[in-house]
């Protein structure tokens, strides 16, 4: 039985632990970078290439068509590992913070 009950108590911290990091407002900083993740997600194959064509103020490129899309694909990666329940909350402070909640 203490192993069942030192199980239970583990979980139950767990998951106070976890109310606890979801109470937490997000900073500016961390919503900025969700944003940009939240662009990066919705990159189509087009705004890919897009990207891999522009250049910098000398005239260099800055990306080359593999760069491009592995960074776009590190950003998806990142959304998409993310619990939907942490999603829902980077959302809505989203949405707050654009005006919409």
């Amino acid at each position: 039985m203490a192993s069942i009950d030192s199980r239970l108590a583990a979980l139950a911290e767990a998951v106070e632990r976890q109310k606890t990091e979801q109470e937490q407002p997000l900073d500016d900083l961390s919503l900025s970078l969700y944003q940009m993740e939240t662009e990066m997600a919705a990159m189509t194959e087009t705004d890919i290439e897009a990207m891999a064509q522009e250049v910098d103020e000398d005239g260099r490129q800055i990306w080359t068509l593999e760069e491009a899309h592995a960074f776009v694909d590190q950003w998806k990666q990142m959304k998409q590992e993310r619990s939907p329940r942490e999603q829902r909350r980077i959302d809505r402070a989203l949405a707050a913070k654009n005006g919409g909640g």
